[in-house]
């Protein structure tokens, strides 16, 4: 087995710890997309603070998976996000699991 002591202790728990990590900041990204009915990139990048660019890719996930919708606002020269009803019921289900 490789050593891995290198990566951070979080993401060092196996696979399913790893899959933790990543839900949760999938999460986050839901739990914002809550609060703000239409959010840029920039708006949840701020709130999120993680770089425009990386809010941009995850955002775009979550369109690719239903769980957010997008629409072009050419005004702004921008998209704007929104949740959509898959999405939150995937903050639902997980938010009623938390003790």
């Amino acid at each position: 087995m490789a050593n891995l002591s290198y990566l951070s202790t979080p993401r060092h728990t196996g696979h399913w710890g790893l899959m933790a990590v990543m839900n949760a900041g999938k999460l986050a990204l839901l739990h914002c997309l809550t609060q703000v009915s239409d959010a840029s990139a920039a708006d949840v990048a701020a709130a999120l603070h993680i770089a425009v660019p990386a809010a941009s890719m995850r955002l775009l996930r979550l369109v690719r998976g239903g769980l957010a919708g997008r629409a072009w606002d050419a005004q702004h020269r921008a998209y704007f996000y929104a949740i959509t009803p898959r999405g939150q019921a995937r903050v639902n289900f997980f938010s009623a699991r938390r003790p």
